[in-house]
């Protein structure tokens, strides 16, 4: 799991603190051909300055050559821009509040769950 300030908990349960700046691969699985990649932006202060703090700004997953799934902070950091298999999913990810796969592009089902007043996309490959 990870969250906003990049801390980290690995598939073991180790906690790290990462505040690289860049863009990096936190999951490979050869035998799935399976790879989930991050995307850290500095951070800004409630004044709008940058600060030596990064925070996760974007994670893409892929297995295979064809299931895809790409989540980012929009322009104003106040929502997501959500893609799977080349289709923008983002529009009707948030008209509908039960938005549960009904766009299954290469057997990535996507969905969304509300948890803690936060909207989250969750996204479930073939494997």
């Amino acid at each position: 799991s990870a969250l906003g300030d990049p801390h980290i908990n690995t598939l073991d349960g180790t906690g790290y603190t990462m505040n690289g700046l860049g863009e990096f691969i936190l999951l490979l699985i050869n035998e799935l051909n399976f790879t989930l990649q991050a995307r850290t932006k500095q951070a800004l202060s409630a004044a709008g300055n940058a600060t030596k703090a990064t925070v996760f700004s974007a994670f893409a997953a892929k297995e295979g050559d064809t299931a895809t799934f790409q989540v980012e902070l929009s322009a104003d950091s106040k929502g997501m821009i959500i893609n799977s298999c080349g289709a923008d999913l983002t529009t009707d990810f948030y008209a509908d509040e039960r938005y549960n796969g009904s766009n299954v592009v290469a057997d990535v089902q996507v969905s969304r769950k509300e948890k803690n007043n936060k909207t989250i996309a969750l996204a479930a490959f073939p494997s």
